[in-house]
């Protein structure tokens, strides 16, 4: 699969060429759903998802079964999409005003795109934890979204220190404004 911003292409990989394709299928982003398949056809098929394309290139709805390496590739690719469903597996969802708030106590350094840098002391609010171990959550001091390890935080579990943390980020947050010349 490749996917632009605007567009889904579903390609095999062309006999003889392992550097090059043959498109099967394609479709506008917009016209395409995901669903995990996980306890619905059993164990032997985990980091499956089905996906939908509502309308292909040919203007026909079409449905493909798709297996991940591992199940956090599964939810990086069902995130690109509009979801059927909103919680999938063992994963938990969290609402914006109720996360659990960790804050990091070793670095990590990305490896995907869509993970999140950390240093020792960010404080980080969990939008979603997945049962590999690994969350995806908001920085607190700039806002910045990503999926991250979950062995490299700990959670604050006292809600006078939630409050503090966030006091201190808005702090940190407004005295960076301040200082940030303007053009």
């Amino acid at each position: 699969m490749f996917l632009f911003n605007d567009l889904l292409i579903l390609t095999t990989k062309k006999s003889g060429c392992p550097d090059r394709f043959v498109v099967i299928d394609h479709a506008h982003r917009s016209l395409v759903q995901v669903q995990s398949t996980e306890n619905v056809l059993g164990p032997h098929l985990d980091h499956c998802f089905c996906l939908t394309l509502l309308e292909n290139h040919r203007g026909r709805t079409c449905e493909h079964l798709l297996k991940a390496n591992t199940e956090s590739d599964m939810h990086r690719w069902i995130a690109a999409f509009p979801l059927i469903k909103k919680a999938l597996g063992d994963e938990k969802i969290y609402e914006d005003w109720d996360c659990p708030q960790v804050q990091c106590v070793s670095q990590y350094v990305a490896k995907q795109a869509d993970e999140l840098n950390m240093e020792p002391s960010n404080i980080i609010n969990v939008l979603r934890k997945t049962s590999e171990g690994w969350y995806e959550g908001m920085r607190l001091y700039d806002g910045k979204k990503g999926w991250f390890p979950a062995e490299n935080v700990v959670e604050v579990t006292t809600d006078h220190q939630r409050r503090r943390n966030v006091r201190e980020q808005y702090q940190i947050s407004q005295t960076t404004s301040e200082n940030t010349p303007t053009r």
